[in-house]
């Protein structure tokens, strides 16, 4: 059988799989013990006797393979084809795993940081699973890993594939390949360590995710954190090993299981929620029908954790019930698109997405100088500038109190009326000049000096009891920016790594005249982004270096009052 190629999700809200696990995890449990408790009063030679319709329910969040390998496992049974149904139940998972370690590809002084990160991905697994074990052997693994120089492209041919699984009569062969991402860059241990997570996991049945960050979260690109195992994680593995066990047994002994798939359908191929105010909670109701002969089971969750399911998560064959998609426009402003995703057991449709879009208009929003959304630029000395807070044409509600987070500097308010651009088309067309009313807002920072780029929090209270307080993060800087201030490769000398530095000077447009970097270990690349007054450096270490690295790198820009930024270079040490 073939397996398909790893995907990419982020942990989902606690509070709403706990119900799901709760119920899944009982009927689990009810079927182990009803099986133990024939089992242990049935004498050895009656083993052959014990029932011959057993249920094997698959879980949702398992991955399209593992759903086609039990279904047919489950119909040879059913056909009596237990001979094949024993051969192709090889590669369901186990507890005991056999896995192979090839890394003749690796170069030398990268084996030993390889070796360790597989150790400590293997060792996440086994302690939240605590009943597994991995022995690594020379032949007739479950599990092998092997490393190639690299794999192909990405699907936009602009990087390169960091894994490759494959499957086999026993398992997977995983090959990693020594180079990845876009831009392209050099394979190491944290990349290792994310990989043998993620095929563990893909060997216990689990499927790809969108959330990097849990076990199936993998990603092509350079790792900036490790990935983990996630309690929903665990559960599933637990929950395919138990049905991978049954299913051998079965077809060791003869049983024949009865066949009754789910097949999930819906009408609901898409939401609209219209327009709403920033805060509001919206949701419209799903039909979820099961138009097939066994027990439909899912688990619904958002692209995001503004997005939420609510109602039943199981219905029987030939039958339908409602559950509800439920949207958060708590900081969501705009036209706003996410999806709920629905993991289920139909072995044809195991993922449902149906995405959801939403405009949402803030109940008041701020209006800068200079024209930026986000950014006050003061000059020098600086300390007081006014801003415009405008209230929503369609909102009822006022201000009836403001202040700064943190206590920094003072606000004040006077009430406004005047003409804005109509950004978020409450007037029926986007950039319109409409009249508005509002406040306008002092801020005087007098006496608290600020330091480069610094966060200011403008809060206001409303008589809105749906949204009583409105955050309005901004920021405040002094001149030309770099963003971070440094730049630090780590500890490990042997690898590349690359590392991005943002300039920003907010309503000018700056430009990059000069890069210099007297370290030939590093390499700087200018790249203009699509917001004015904005430029991305992408700094490159080669790496191999021989020594400690301690460099800077000079830009020269044409910004008048600041034409040169300095930006420390750190490495190894």
């Amino acid at each position: 059988m073939e397996f398909g190629a790893p995907g990419g999700m982020r942990t989902m809200e606690m509070r709403l799989l706990r119900t799901t696990w709760l119920k899944v995890a009982l009927a689990a449990a009810l079927f182990t013990i009803t099986s133990l408790s024939i089992a242990q009063t049935s004498e050895p030679s009656q083993q052959q006797a014990l029932p011959k319709e057993l249920s094997a329910v698959i879980p949702p969040g398992t991955n399209p393979d593992f759903h086609s390998t039990v279904n047919e496992i489950k119909q040879l049974l059913t056909e009596q084809k237990n001979a094949r149904a024993l051969s192709l139940s090889q590669a369901l998972p186990r507890r005991q795993i056999r896995a192979k370690w090839d890394d003749s590809k690796v170069p030398a002084p990268l084996r030993k940081s390889f070796l360790l990160a597989r150790d400590k991905a293997v060792g996440k697994w086994v302690t939240v699973l605590r009943n597994i074990s991995v022995e690594w052997v020379k032949d007739k693994a479950n599990i092998v890993f092997s490393f190639t120089p690299k794999l192909g492209m990405l699907p936009n041919k602009k990087g390169v594939q960091g894994l490759a699984l494959i499957g086999t009569d026993l398992g997977y062969d995983a090959v990693i390949s020594l180079q990845r991402g876009t831009p392209v860059s050099k394979t190491t241990d944290r990349e290792v360590h994310n990989e043998v997570v993620y095929t563990l996991g893909s060997y216990f049945g689990l499927t790809s995710t969108k959330y990097f960050g849990s076990a199936m979260g993998r990603t092509d690109q350079r790792a900036t954190v490790l990935l983990d195992i996630s309690s929903r994680d665990s559960y599933l593995a637990r929950e395919t090993l138990n049905l991978s066990e049954n299913l051998r047994e079965a077809a060791e002994k003869n049983f024949k299981l009865a066949v009754g798939a789910a097949r999930l359908s819906t009408d609901t191929k898409a939401i609209d929620l219209g327009t709403v105010f920033e805060g509001d909670v919206v949701s419209t109701p799903i039909q979820v029908n099961n138009v097939g002969a066994g027990t439909l089971r899912w688990i619904a969750y958002g692209d995001c954790a503004c997005v939420t399911s609510e109602g039943p998560n199981e219905t029987i064959g030939q039958s339908s019930v409602l559950i509800r998609a439920v949207y958060d426009t708590t900081d969501q402003i705009g036209e706003v698109r996410h999806a709920l995703i629905v993991l289920n057991n139909d072995p044809d449709k195991s993922e449902l997405i149906i995405p959801i879009k939403v405009k949402v208009v803030p109940r008041v929003r701020l209006l800068l100088p200079g024209g930026d959304s986000r950014t006050v630029v003061l000059k020098p000395n600086q300390t007081k500038f006014e801003a415009i807070l405008v209230l929503a044409e369609s909102w009822k509600g006022s201000v009836l109190a403001s202040g700064l987070v943190g206590g920094r500097g003072t606000v004040s308010m006077q009430k406004w009326e005047g003409e804005v651009p109509d950004t978020f088309g409450e007037s029926g067309k986007v950039g319109a000049m409409v009249k508005r009313r509002g406040y306008r807002a002092t801020f005087d920072l007098t006496g608290d000096p600020v330091p480069g780029r610094s966060s200011l929090g403008l809060y206001v209270i409303t008589g809105d009891a749906r949204r009583p307080r409105i955050s309005l993060p901004l920021y405040v800087q002094s001149g030309l920016v770099a963003m971070p201030e440094a730049v630090y490769f780590g500890s490990t000398m042997s690898a590349a790594a690359e590392a991005q530095v943002y300039l920003t000077r907010p309503g000018f447009d700056l430009k990059v005249k000069s890069v210099k970097c007297e370290d030939k270990e590093v390499s700087v690349k200018v790249e203009y982004t699509t917001i004015r007054g904005e430029v991305r450096l992408r700094v490159r270490f080669l790496g191999d270096a021989k020594r400690v690295l301690r460099t800077e790198i000079v830009v020269t820009t044409n910004d008048p009052q600041q034409k040169t930024v300095r930006i420390p270079v750190r490495a190894g040490g």
